[in-house]
């Protein structure tokens, strides 16, 4: 069956979000969860009581029903097992949307629930609980159904739902789930490999102070050879926030071999994302590139190379002239790593549609590191900046940013209360 395609782009911008529009709340904070209600219909011979049942506990979204919903996911008939997946999306995710919907009451079109989910990054509409084992688990499970479509979404769902677990569990769920993993990104099925490696990518991605857990590296430096390039940039961004160093040949080889492009741009993404010193002299090398993309993903690996004060100046100097946005941004970003400048100039292109995304990705970055940095923006009179740094201070899940954030929950602005909650659950 059919599967969803990603685009490069689309790509480019989860990943530059570390692999990173707020949702609406969920409806089980009005209404009582209908579980009991509906609990003998879930073990129903007829799957069209079981998808019923299914819908009932999706539309409730209600926490209760994480469990019960999973006994869906592992079902014998596919259209029930993609309405468990949807499930545990719209309670986990704030994603509620049916995998099919009728158009005209004639032609049935497919929605890829969780892969949508996913690819809107971890910046999306989480609810930042963590999911029981037995949610993971039947999701782990139906990743290898026949279906490619079932096994698609319900690898999209693990990660984007496993991405919530934290600390200790943390550690845990990667070491458990790294064989299982590497072996998916050698699938003979292109939408598989690319699932994995984006999964991957999302789970293993290291945090400062975190351990490397080390299992899934190998395969994602044999996925840069795969022959599907969206698989290769998938991989070779995965490799990057892993900060994996045994990848780092194999990186520049196939920066070298392409040169320029996506697959280019996604190799010196991850070797600046690694920021090793050997990779010092191909960073300079860049900033004079053509190609602007390449120039400001040079200036960032110069930045997060701790680069001394003179080498900075010679580096901004060469860029005199610069007039790329995100050459621009990737600018301001070394300033703060390298001289710990002000955040402002990023803090502004939160609110510039140009440069909004890769200044988001930098100041989720600098917020691992520096959290007291947004204090000012947190008390902003513009609740769109107020609103991005409780998520910003979130997806770091960094609890020195909760006296940033616990204000927030009085705020008047909803969707900064919302965003508030979110980062909130997830500092915890």
């Amino acid at each position: 069956m059919p599967v969803k395609t990603v685009t490069t782009s689309s790509i480019a911008v989860a990943c530059g979000l570390l692999f990173f529009a707020l949702g609406a709340p969920s409806a089980s904070a009005a209404t009582p969860c209908p579980v009991a209600d509906v609990a003998k219909d879930l073990a129903s011979p007829d799957p069209a009581i079981r998808m019923k049942a299914g819908r009932v506990l999706r539309q409730a979204a209600c926490y209760a029903a994480a469990v019960p919903i999973a006994a869906l996911i592992t079902d014998p008939v596919d259209d029930v097992q993609l309405e468990g997946i949807a499930g545990e999306v719209a309670i986990f995710l704030n994603k509620n949307a049916t995998p099919k919907r009728r158009v005209g009451y004639l032609i049935e079109v497919r929605h890829d629930v969780a892969s949508d989910a996913f690819w809107a990054g971890p910046m999306g509409a989480g609810t930042g609980r963590p999911a029981p084992a037995e949610v993971l688990a039947a999701l782990r499970t139906a990743a290898h159904d026949d279906n490619p479509r079932v096994a698609v979404e319900a690898l999209y769902a693990f990660g984007a739902i496993s991405s919530e677990v934290k600390g200790t569990k943390r550690q845990e769920l990667q070491a458990a789930n790294g064989p299982y993993l590497a072996d998916l990104v050698g699938s003979s099925q292109m939408e598989i490999r690319l699932a994995a490696a984006a999964v991957i990518g999302r789970l293993y991605s290291r945090w400062p102070g975190e351990s490397l857990e080390e299992s899934v590296g190998p395969a994602m430096v044999k996925a840069l050879d795969d022959i599907d390039d969206t698989v290769r940039i998938v991989a070779a961004r995965g490799i990057g926030v892993m900060r994996y160093e045994p990848a780092l040949q194999p990186l520049t080889d196939l920066f070298n071999e392409r040169g320029k492009g996506d697959v280019a741009e996604g190799a010196l993404d991850a070797l600046a994302r690694i920021a090793h010193p050997s990779s010092l002299e191909l960073f300079k090398s860049q900033l004079t590139s053509p190609e602007p993309g390449l120039r400001a993903i040079a200036v960032a690996g110069l930045g997060r190379s701790r680069i001394d004060r003179v080498m900075l100046i010679e580096m901004m100097d060469t860029l005199g002239f610069e007039r790329s946005d995100d050459v621009l941004v990737s600018m301001n970003f070394a300033w703060v790593m390298v001289e710990n400048m002000t955040i402002d100039p990023l803090g502004e292109g939160l609110l510039q549609l140009s440069r909004h995304d890769l200044a988001l990705a930098y100041l989720i970055e600098i917020a691992t590191l520096r959290s007291s940095k947004f204090f000012a923006y947190a008390l902003d009179p513009d609740p769109r900046l107020r609103a991005d740094v409780a998520n910003i201070l979130g997806v770091t899940r960094d609890p020195r940013g909760l006296p940033l954030v616990q204000p927030m929950l009085k705020d008047k602005n909803p969707q900064v209360v919302q965003a508030a909650e979110r980062a909130i659950a997830r500092m915890q």
